[in-house]
């Protein structure tokens, strides 16, 4: 709390000299002390965002504003010409404070001189905003090393973003908020539907078995996304599943951190964003991984909330991807075993990854998942309410556009991972997605990742498939090991663009 209130400090000393700024670290000391929650008036809210727009003028070259003998001399025939009852109507009003270009340097002084006039608030007040909205009011000119500052306080505290809700947080603080044209929302639902794909009797029917190969091979050619119902995972799992992960996320925070790790090496690990400290915004979700295979973590080091159906959902898990892969096989002219026994390893890890998204006190300024690829060879997921959707364009001239992606009950999401775009030789596609922040929730969801990690991702290697119906291809991508896929994707952070370009021939 106290290096929050020090990032005014340098407004505060400069325009109203020592005193001011001692009056709001006692504020703040007050307010974490009495731990009471206090409404800030207007009049602060007001005056706390002018005090940036000053620092803004300051840092554009206006020395003489911080001038503390120019502002003694003329405050009282300030006051006397302009009146401060004026003033304090208009922050009362929240008039917005005029463009910095339009008023000449005495206006200037004039407003912060009788700004300290106008600071009539109790102390607790002051410090419930600052204690609310410190990160909130963070101003827009802050440097890389504010940014960082406050990134490394919310980290600290971990307790993710539930953290923040269980606190009472009503604004979206300013580390996660993201650019304007990153949060259109804009989806036709009504030209494009992902596909479903029913897999009953894809393993005692040939003729059926045929058509669900082309119906693969399209989904993956296309949309890169389709969904299986008929899966033969029963209808518990899934559903304690998502129930233990929502347990163990609003577990008390004491609970959770013992888990807080950003170790990627570790099996068991919890934090808030991978990429929290490269990403230029924070995405507003929470997340646990199980790296479950090809050696999983022991129970003791699973969460209690997640321990009994974890394993049981893995299993389920894995034997539905055999079933795809196979398919995925086939659809690339290869026999069913094809990429099951390739040497990239497609089958051979499994990393279970629940994400948990807190409702958004304003969804409209952050979101749940940026944009991005998945780096795995394929994606299968599970999610209780929607919110994910797929950049989808029907024809090359078309502009491409978002497209929702049900939560259809008792069904998997699938996505081809960009691997497996490198292995066919961009003959299946890797497609960019997002999940959006609601205002309800929270949702729950169940990323399980096929890609070797650790160790294994050393030795495997991913080249374009050259056989089968790629034979005639030249080859698009280098060869490249897993792990080097991997640290690419996580130096690189979720900004937007597809990992596989550095790796384009």
């Amino acid at each position: 709390m106290a290096d929050l209130v020090k990032s005014f400090g340098p407004v505060g000393g400069e325009v109203f000299g020592g005193g001011y700024l001692t009056w709001m670290r006692s504020a703040a000391t007050n307010y974490t002390q009495q731990c009471s929650a206090w409404t800030p008036s207007p009049s602060l809210v007001c005056a706390l965002r002018d005090l940036a727009m000053f620092e803004t003028w300051r840092r554009k070259g206006y020395s003489r504003l911080s001038d503390k003998d120019c502002i003694r001399h003329t405050r009282r025939r300030r006051i006397r010409s302009h009146g401060i009852s004026r003033l304090k109507g208009n922050i009362l009003r929240k008039q917005p404070l005029e463009d910095s270009k339009s008023m000449d340097v005495g206006q200037r002084r004039w407003w912060f001189m009788i700004l300290e006039e106008a600071h009539c608030t109790p102390q607790q007040a002051a410090a419930a905003h600052l204690f609310a909205h410190a990160v909130t009011l963070q101003p827009p000119m802050a440097s890389a090393c504010d940014r960082l500052r406050y990134l490394k306080a919310f980290d600290d505290t971990k307790a993710g973003v539930k953290g923040l809700i269980d606190a009472g947080i009503t604004t979206v603080p300013a580390i996660f908020r993201h650019p304007p044209d990153t949060l259109a929302r804009a989806h036709d639902e009504d030209r494009f539907a992902i596909p479903v794909i029913d897999l009953a009797g894809v393993t005692t029917a040939p003729s059926r078995r045929a058509e669900l190969v082309a119906e693969v091979k399209a989904a993956a050619e296309t949309v890169g996304f389709f969904q299986v119902v008929n899966h033969g995972v029963p209808g518990p799992v899934m559903s304690e599943m998502l129930a233990a992960l929502r347990s163990f996320n609003e577990e008390p925070a004491e609970a959770r951190r013992p888990y807080y790790s950003r170790d990627g090496q570790s099996r068991v690990r919890y934090h808030s964003n991978f990429d929290l400290f490269r990403s230029p915004a924070a995405n507003w979700r929470d997340t646990l991984y199980l790296d479950m295979a090809p050696t999983g973590p022991s129970p003791g080091e699973i969460p209690a909330a997640c321990r009994g159906i974890a394993v049981e959902f893995t299993r389920e898990v894995q034997r539905l991807g055999g079933t795809l892969f196979e398919l995925l096989s086939e659809a690339m002219g290869l026999h069913r075993g094809f990429l099951e026994q390739h040497e990239a390893g497609c089958l051979e890890g499994l990393s279970v990854v629940g994400h948990y998204y807190p409702a958004s006190p304003q969804p409209h300024l952050t979101m749940g998942t940026s944009r991005h690829t998945d780096p795995s060879f394929l994606t299968v997921l599970l999610q209780d309410i929607g919110g994910l959707q797929v950049l989808h364009r029907q024809r090359n001239d078309e502009q491409p556009v978002w497209v929702e992606v049900p939560a259809e009950a008792g069904a998997f999401t699938v996505n081809v991972g960009d691997f497996l775009q490198l292995l066919s030789n961009d003959r299946f596609r890797s497609v960019e997605h997002r999940v959006l922040s609601k205002s309800v929730g929270p949702r729950v969801s169940v990323a399980c990742f096929f890609r070797p990690h650790g160790a294994a991702a050393a030795a495997r290697v991913c080249a374009p498939i050259l056989v089968g119906d790629g034979a005639a291809s030249p080859p698009r991508y280098r060869s490249v090991t897993v792990e080097e896929l991997i640290v690419h994707y996580r130096d690189k952070a979720l900004d937007g663009t597809s990992m596989l370009d550095h790796y384009r021939i």
